[in-house]
């Protein structure tokens, strides 16, 4: 399971992975989530530094939203979805 965390309004959006957590599967349920949200929550996406975004230049271009990444061993980048819960 994948979660996504909006840091302004706290709305949260998981991502369902059933069939595990490779590049590809993490790639194809993020484009089946985003294309859902309204376009003010789906400007841009940061992530941690795991190989499960590895594909993470495929999403963009599926679906025209940059991706960041955090520095290594700093989750307080991602505070809201780290504080999740």
């Amino acid at each position: 399971m994948g979660t996504l965390v909006d840091r302004t309004t706290r709305y949260v959006k998981l991502l369902h992975l059933p069939n595990g957590r490779t590049a590809e599967h993490v790639r194809d349920a993020l484009v089946l989530t985003f294309t859902g949200l309204p376009a003010d929550l789906a400007r841009s996406l940061t992530w941690d530094q795991g190989s499960e975004m590895g594909r993470h230049d495929e999403f963009t271009r599926a679906t025209s939203i940059a991706v960041y990444f955090c520095e290594p061993a700093s989750p307080w980048q991602r505070g809201s979805n780290e504080n999740t819960y």
